[in-house]
């Protein structure tokens, strides 16, 4: 799960560097990617190409000392059905960011199999982040803070995030 390094790193960038003040919190739902999450604004959508994949989709939102990124990854038909590729998947996004994982935890999405990370980036970026495969997508949705930023955002981030549909 190399391919998703940069997309990673450049999100991560984004709590070092300056950004519009967040907007209130809300609820946003994509039907169309099948996820619904608490978010301080409305995400930009992107859907960078990445090799092997059919789609993707990453949606951002980026604060004074917060990001939050959703990423969605539509993997082979036979991907999903290998034993560990739910933690491959997780290793391969922390590994790609250059992160250290502090911890992770089972849990489940609405009734998925998921894992739960802490991740410390190497910018100095707190970050904490929930994954799982629902039918032939894996979904990541990570939530990082700036050292000194409280630690609430991004909690209410993650524990937001819910399949539907």
């Amino acid at each position: 799960m190399r391919f998703l390094a940069s997309l990673v790193v450049a999100t991560v960038m984004l709590v070092a560097g300056p950004a519009a003040a967040q907007a209130a919190w809300s609820n946003f739902k994509s039907a169309d990617y099948g996820f619904s999450v608490d978010l301080p604004g409305e995400p930009a959508v992107t859907h960078p190409p990445i090799e092997g994949t059919v789609d993707t989709a990453q949606f951002t939102v980026a604060g004074d000392s917060e990001a939050f990124m959703i990423m969605i990854v539509q993997l082979a038909p036979n991907e999903t059905s290998v034993a560990g590729a739910l933690d491959s998947f997780l290793d391969g996004v922390v590994a790609g960011a250059g992160g250290q994982q502090t911890s992770r935890e089972p849990t489940s999405v609405s009734g998925k199999d998921a894992r739960k990370a802490a991740i410390d980036f190497p910018n100095g970026a707190k970050g904490d982040a929930v994954a799982t495969i629902h039918g032939d997508r894996a979904y990541i949705a990570i939530g990082m803070r700036a050292p000194d930023a409280d630690a609430a955002g991004v909690e209410r981030m993650v524990r937001s995030f819910r399949l539907i549909g």
